[in-house]
């Protein structure tokens, strides 16, 4: 082996090596925008899973609401407080 058959492969493995050093560059970078793509979908999931509950405790409390209104009414009405 001479020294041209050398440099031939040393060249083909730079070129090799540059073209890895690509793909992990292109790789880290889609690693990165899909881990921002993640967290903007857990915390859009995250404000509708808040606003579901809020939605639900104030159809509690109005539910809760319908019903004592009437038995404190009914309740009144039998003590004739009105």
């Amino acid at each position: 082996m001479n020294d041209n058959d050398s440099i031939q492969i040393l060249s083909e493995i730079r070129d090799e090596m540059k073209e890895i050093n690509a793909q992990i560059k292109w790789l880290t970078a889609k690693a990165g925008e899909e881990m921002a793509e993640d967290k903007e979908r857990e915390q859009a999931m995250l404000k509708i899973a808040e606003l579901e509950h809020k939605k639900s405790k104030k159809d509690l409390l109005t539910f809760v609401a319908l019903i004592a209104v009437p038995l404190v009414w009914l309740a009144i009405a039998k003590l004739d407080l009105l």
